[in-house]
């Protein structure tokens, strides 16, 4: 028997059809919704202060400083002379997990023969634990194990300290403070194996660390090497898995306010950052940021709070 489209038993097939299909929507939508919401049952903050202090102790004072007034649990700091690193150990060692890479001399600033260090810091006590990547020396010792960041014949560094969140909900949340400064020669190369290296480590398999990496990129927001740190969500080829909050431009724009200059105030540009891994923070992202004052350093300090999933 043929049906005609607007006859009564054809449109309450219909109508019936309907019904079904948006209950089925309804519920596959609350199926949805309630496995997202049930993922993280909340948040808590993670406040890192970053500097690369060029060397100054003013900037060194400064961002210890910011640390202190904002109860921050991570610091990273680059370019720290050989003396400037050993006086801040024998002050908070006893206090703070602290970790350090050895780069090269030099040509200024530093009494002579001395190297800069980058380091990163854990303020909530000294169990931490280090982690050491690049091409120097681990805590000046040029014997020590390191695993490789992109050619060996270039210079680049990142050190870590991994630590124990505890949250209200009495669960912890390893997280991971890192700081880094990559050569701009080879960034690309640099930032292709922090994003192996924290695929592995951080959230390979069942783990599902949180991360930081803050510190001096030498690469602007657009260049490729950044892809390897941006989420996907940012578009334009970034494939990482971090997003952060210098952004001038709204979401998904990589623009944001300039972090480094030239001594002579030539060469304005963003370079320095504060990533926060996305398995744990939406990469649009609610937040605090803010720059402060050079201090003596040709870059400005950075301040980023993430609120971190549970």
């Amino acid at each position: 028997m043929f049906l005609g489209r607007d006859s009564p038993l054809n449109r309450n097939c219909i109508r019936q059809a309907v019904i079904a299909c948006t209950l089925a929507l309804a519920a596959t939508l609350l199926v949805i919704v309630e496995t997202t919401s049930s993922a993280y049952a909340a948040t808590t903050n993670v406040r890192v202060v970053r500097q690369n202090v060029g060397k100054m102790q003013g900037a060194i004072d400064n961002a210890l400083a910011k640390a202190d007034s904002t109860k921050a649990h991570g610091i990273a700091l680059q370019e720290v002379c050989d003396h400037q690193l050993a006086a801040l150990k024998a002050a908070k060692s006893g206090v703070w997990t602290i970790a350090s890479v050895r780069g090269g001399i030099p040509l200024n600033y530093c009494p002579p023969g001395e190297h800069v260090n980058d380091v990163a810091i854990w303020t909530g006590g000294t169990t931490g634990s280090r982690a050491y990547y690049g091409n120097g020396d681990p805590e000046g010792n040029p014997n020590a194990p390191i695993t490789p960041l992109g050619p060996s014949s270039e210079g680049g560094n990142m050190v870590c300290v991994r630590f124990n969140k505890s949250t209200a909900g009495s669960q912890t949340v390893p997280v991971h403070i890192c700081s880094v400064h990559l050569n701009p020669a080879t960034g690309g190369a640099q930032t292709a194996a922090i994003r192996t290296i924290v695929k592995s480590e951080w959230f390979g398999g069942t783990k599902n660390h949180f991360g930081v990496i803050a510190g001096d990129f030498n690469g602007k927001p657009d260049e490729g090497q950044m892809d390897r740190m941006y989420d996907p969500a940012y578009g334009a080829g970034a494939d990482g898995d971090f997003t952060e909050y210098n952004r001038t431009q709204g979401f998904p724009s990589r623009h944001g306010t300039w972090t480094a200059k030239n001594k002579d105030g030539t060469n304005v540009r963003k370079i320095d950052y504060i990533f926060f891994s996305t398995n744990r923070v939406a990469p649009r992202g609610l937040n605090t940021f803010s720059l402060n004052a050079p201090s003596g350093s040709n870059h400005r300090l950075l301040y980023s709070v993430a609120a971190m999933s549970y």
